[in-house]
């Protein structure tokens, strides 16, 4: 009985989805030797370079679709537990012998990036309670 009520007291925090806005999002096959070798979402935002690479999934880890919302294409995923929701004008559907979040190192580094859900605000911090 204890261990139930113990199990009952014990409040997880809940953090609510923080909205990533992007200019692109790019679903891209990558084909080595006439089959595909990858499928990769690939999220581009300006920057001072330019139109850059800011991150990227593979697909089978995410595997969604936008969805058209209030004049944005809404894309929604759980990933570490954790709600995750892109929002962007414009999808791509791409086909390529390379891969593109590859080259865009060249331009900037995966260091530099300003990656997808980097920090989560303290207004994203919701506190349920029992």
């Amino acid at each position: 009985m204890l261990p139930t009520i113990l199990l009952l007291m014990h409040v997880e925090p809940i953090l609510a989805p923080k909205t990533e806005f992007v200019e692109i999002v790019e679903l891209n096959h990558v084909y080595r030797n006439d089959h595909e070798h990858l499928k990769q979402l690939i999220f581009w935002r300006y920057s001072s370079s330019g139109l850059t690479v800011c991150d990227w999934r593979m697909y089978a880890k995410v595997q969604t679709t936008p969805v058209r919302e209030n004049g944005m294409l809404i894309m929604r995923w759980f990933e570490n537990n954790r709600l995750r929701v892109v929002a962007c004008k414009v999808f791509v559907h791409t086909k390529s012998t390379y891969d593109p979040e590859v080259e865009d190192r060249n331009v900037v580094p995966v260091s530099r990036r300003k990656h997808l859900f980097s920090q989560q605000t303290l207004d994203s911090l919701l506190m349920l309670s029992l």
